[in-house]
């Protein structure tokens, strides 16, 4: 069935709680889902590695990273002009200079840079591995000397250490431009992690990115727009009128009907409007995201979840729960492992030609790469990121889906941010029921019309 790796910050978060937008966010998140004992233990922690200064350099500008990693210094006197340079890479404003800045971007990168290391493992040896293991399926098939069940069971032992998804909640960072930070994004994490895929296989994979932001993801749709392997759909607020942040995304509205962007099928945009609730959420969702994703059938699938979309968030723009980013998880999950044979419902007659067959669909096993994002109140995006992890670790250790009830129902343990969460203490978080959606059925169902209609010109 595979496995999940959770990708944690190094010094006990010290590093990455420094952000001066989320200050403490990856602790508090970090410490929620420590807190729970039992899943902690199942889950294979590893701990981000720091990104070399090439590592940055393979989508950033190379002045753009000597800067960056010299104005995050101790001694960056070589700047006398710091204030033009400043605004000139956009370290101003919502991106300002603090202190430990380079160590923060090369661990937010690094980080995801991991996760994608994590995912690639064996890939480029597989093929050797299935040939040997079909090999030994037919040799037991031609001795009878091994029981079906002991094939089974060393079909599911090879493939059980496999990682199949892989979480950086501390990555995500889609603002960021390839010359100049913007929107609390120093660094591109997402768009370097997925450089890094098509350049570890000797093929060039499909890859689909899915944004869930509130915010368009148009750092990384600019980095791709011209790629025919990478698709780019992102679900976010747009506002003409009012300029929202980062004023981009809603082509399709007919603000801009003529641009190439428009006419891109390999760049998706949903742009939607205040009060968002759980129930249009999962509408769009399916009838554009799940139905883009059978037809694209991506390799790896990588999918930011900003949390400033949930209801709480001083944004205060959508109404979403939980419910909405777990639906969503749960069908990029059900695609990921959809390759996967459950076994156990073969007859004994053709075993072993079941195990080959799942050995060679295994092959083409695809992986999933969560990254976080936006998210301003910390209590809710740690809920909201404990809940996936949880939701995920439950999947990969028993098959079996936990419902979403019990999933936000869940009691939070006593930990050091434990008062955050009363007066419940669990992982529910309540929608706004005085919030309209501005969302009507009619305006939904015309977004899906146009998002299918770019879409189908590029298939």
């Amino acid at each position: 069935m595979g496995k999940v790796v959770l990708i944690k910050p190094r010094k006990k978060c010290e590093i990455a709680d420094l952000l001066p937008s989320n200050i403490g966010r990856a602790s508090m998140v970090h410490s929620l889902i420590e807190s729970f004992e039992e899943l902690y233990s199942e889950i294979d922690i590893k701990v981000a590695d720091l990104a070399d200064i090439s590592d940055l350099k393979t989508y950033h500008n190379s002045s753009y990273i000597d800067y960056l990693m010299q104005r995050g210094s101790s001694d960056d006197k070589e700047f006398e002009d710091k204030e033009d340079m400043d605004e000139f890479y956009g370290l101003q404003y919502d991106c300002y200079p603090f202190d430990q800045m380079t160590e923060y971007v090369q661990e937010t990168c690094g980080g995801t840079l991991s996760a994608v290391s994590e995912l690639l493992k064996n890939r480029e040896s597989s093929k050797n591995k299935h040939k040997k293991l079909r090999l030994n399926v037919e040799l037991n098939q031609k001795s009878n000397n091994t029981s079906n069940s002991d094939s089974r069971s060393e079909f599911e032992k090879a493939y059980s250490e496999k990682t199949v998804v892989a979480i950086h909640w501390e990555g995500g960072r889609h603002h960021g431009h390839k010359s100049n930070a913007s929107g609390f994004c120093y660094i591109n994490d997402i768009v370097i992690g997925i450089l890094k895929i098509q350049k570890s296989l000797e093929y060039m994979p499909k890859i689909m990115y899915i944004d869930l932001d509130l915010h368009h993801g148009n750092g990384v749709q600019n980095a791709f727009f011209y790629s025919n392997n990478v698709l780019s759909l992102s679900i976010h607020h747009f506002d003409h009128e009012t300029r929202f942040f980062p004023f981009s995304g809603g082509e399709i509205l007919g603000n801009d009907s003529e641009s190439k962007l428009a006419k891109n099928g390999m760049t998706l945009n949903v742009p939607l409007k205040k009060g968002l609730n759980d129930e249009n959420f999962i509408y769009i969702f399916d009838e554009i995201v799940v139905k883009i994703v059978s037809e694209f059938n991506p390799e790896y699938i990588v999918v930011q979840c900003g949390c400033d979309g949930l209801a709480g968030d001083p944004a205060n723009i959508w109404n979403l729960t939980i419910v909405s980013y777990l639906h969503a998880i749960r069908k990029l999950l059900e695609y990921t492992v959809s390759n996967d044979n459950n076994l156990s419902k073969n007859s004994p007659d053709n075993q072993n030609e079941k195990i080959r067959k799942s050995a060679d669909n295994n092959s083409d096993k695809k992986r999933l790469l969560v990254l976080g994002g936006g998210g301003y109140n910390n209590t809710n995006v740690a809920r909201c990121w404990t809940a996936i992890t949880l939701y995920l670790t439950k999947y990969f250790n028993s098959g079996e889906f936990m419902s979403f009830e019990e999933v936000v129902d869940t009691l939070v343990p006593d930990h050091e941010f434990i008062e955050n969460y009363s007066p419940y203490y669990d992982l529910s978080i309540e929608a706004n029921h005085l919030q309209k959606d501005e969302n009507t059925r009619e305006y939904l169902d015309f977004v899906i019309e146009k998002v299918q209609s770019v879409w189908c010109k590029s298939t």
